[in-house]
Parts: structure tokens; sequence; C-alpha cells
């Protein structure tokens, strides 16, 4: 990476560091709308310097999440809805992008194991969130839930055939998937872990574009 990437890198690190230590404190929407952008110019920058084509669906998944911030920024379940379709929507702009990523073919039953790994990772999450959602909620949380999992799980045959920067993407799969439930658990329970929030969700951000630029 040249210098005006590692710069906008820094700057998108440093705008992340800023969001985790003020998060709660109300000062993240200051910075908060920002974060994604900057990780959007990151990827065109680092593509125009490297001459490489642009991934569309990385910078669609990336234009998700910044609606999405923006729409969790306001109060009420109206909003809350619209953000979770939003970010459902990125993610599966995500998972177009691994599958589209993975290359070779694999025998199926290498990812059965996987595959039910998530299935009973689903079931205990719904099972413990629907008894506790707002009803206009259910249907959107296990929807959500559904895609964010499917995403996650897609990102392994990627990491399989590209492990040296594959594995970078599946971690940030799994980091994003920690970081919805979190908050999510925090938006029931009316007492949200910021910090936690947003450490999670930037490294997941940042995994999962890197696992693709590199």
């Amino acid at each position: 990476m040249n210098i005006p990437v590692l710069c906008i890198l820094t700057a998108y690190a440093a705008a992340s560091l800023y969001d985790t230590i003020a998060a709660g404190t109300g000062r993240k929407r200051v910075v908060k709308p920002l974060l994604m952008p900057v990780l959007f110019l990151l990827c065109c920058v680092y593509w125009q310097d490297a001459n490489k084509e642009f991934n569309f669906l990385l910078l669609a998944g990336i234009f998700c999440g910044w609606l999405g911030d923006v729409l969790l920024l306001k109060k009420g379940d109206a909003f809350f809805a619209a953000g979770l379709l939003a970010f459902l929507t990125g993610h599966i702009f995500y998972a177009a992008m691994f599958l589209s990523k993975a290359g070779g073919k694999v025998p199926a039953a290498r990812y059965i194991p996987a595959a039910v790994i998530y299935a009973v990772i689903f079931i205990i999450t719904a099972v413990r969130l629907l008894p506790v959602s707002p009803k206009a909620l259910k249907v959107p949380v296990v929807c959500y839930m559904g895609a964010i999992l499917f995403m996650s799980y897609t990102s392994q045959p990627y990491a399989v055939f590209h492990p040296a920067y594959g594995v970078l993407s599946f971690a940030g799969s799994v980091a994003f998937v920690i970081s919805d439930l979190t908050l999510y658990m925090g938006v029931i329970r009316k007492k949200s872990d910021g910090v936690a929030v947003m450490a999670t969700y930037t490294a997941a951000q940042l995994l999962i574009a890197l696992g693709i630029l590199l």
C-alpha cells in the first residue's frame, strides 16, 4: 500500500478508536457516520493505485453499512428495523462477494460440519431473542440473524481457497456476528455496551475489506 492509502487507513483507525472510546457518550454521532465513507475511500484509492478492478459488491456492502449506521442513530423501532434491513442487504452483498471470490470446488460434505454449527447457533439465538423481542421486530430479527450467519458461513470457502487473506474476511464476519448480537441484546436490555459494539463492528468491516483488498 502506498502513502495515501496508509494515510486513509490511519484516519480510519483513528476515527474507529475515537468512536470506540466515545461510544455511549453521544459524541459518536459526529464520527460514526464517517467511518464507512472513510473505508469506502480507502478501497477506491487502493484499487486505483494498484490498477485493479473495483469490487462493487464490497463497495455496495460498505454503503449499506453506512446507511445502517445512520439509521441506527435514530431512536424507535421503525428506525431500528430500517437499520436492520440496510445491514441485512449489506450481508447479502458480502455473501455474494465471498461466493464469487472463492473459486475452486470442494466436496459439499466438507462444509456440512460448519453448516450444522451455524444452524445450531441460529436456533439458539432465535430461542433466546424471540421471547424478549418486541412483536414488530420478531420477524426482522430472525431474518437478519439468518442473513448474517449465512454471510459468515459463505466466507469459509473464500478462506479455504485463499488462506493468506481470506481468513481476515472470515474473522471479520465472525466479529460482525458478535457485534450485532451484543448490539441487539443491549437494545433489549436497554443497557448497550457501546464500546464492545463499536470495537467489534469497526474491526469486522475493516477485516472484511482487507481480506478482499490484499
